[in-house]
């Protein structure tokens, strides 16, 4: 796991992810889901970020697949919000994802992940904000 995390922080700092994608390859060589869906679904947002959705994709897709049985719901969050970021408003899986993003705001997340995801929903959809507490957000996450 110290690998993966050394390699998640080439990545921000260098775009490099060749080290990363070597500890990510022993993550899953020993199945350790919630490792492995805590580093993927940082560097889909670090590669969609950098401009490469389809890497972003690829990577949050695997980081939701390890944390959805784990139901770890801040990695679930973050997967869903690269997910939905990259297919954009008006598709039917951003709706999708939109949606698991919401039904996620009652769950333990991480006050990091919550901000970032009220952010990146604030800019893509008419929602000035969230009360995760609640379950409420202004206008309800009309897009």
């Amino acid at each position: 796991f110290a690998h993966a995390l050394d390699g998640l922080c080439r990545l921000a700092l260098d775009d490099d992810a060749h080290a990363l994608d070597e500890a990510l390859d022993r993550l899953r060589m020993v199945d350790a889901k919630f490792r492995l869906a805590y580093v993927l679904s940082r560097a889909a947002l670090l590669h969609l970020e950098r401009g490469r959705p389809a890497r972003a994709v690829e990577q949050a897709r695997e980081a939701l697949a390890a944390a959805e049985p784990l139901q770890r719901a801040t990695e679930m969050l973050l997967a869903h919000l690269v997910l939905a970021r990259s297919a954009g408003p008006g598709s039917e899986d951003y709706d999708r994802h939109v949606a698991a993003m919401k039904s996620l705001y009652s769950a333990p997340i991480s006050t990091w992940a919550r901000e970032r995801a009220t952010e990146t929903l604030s800019q893509v959809t008419e929602i000035k904000e969230c009360d995760w507490s609640s379950d409420v957000c202004s206008s309800d996450l009309v897009t």
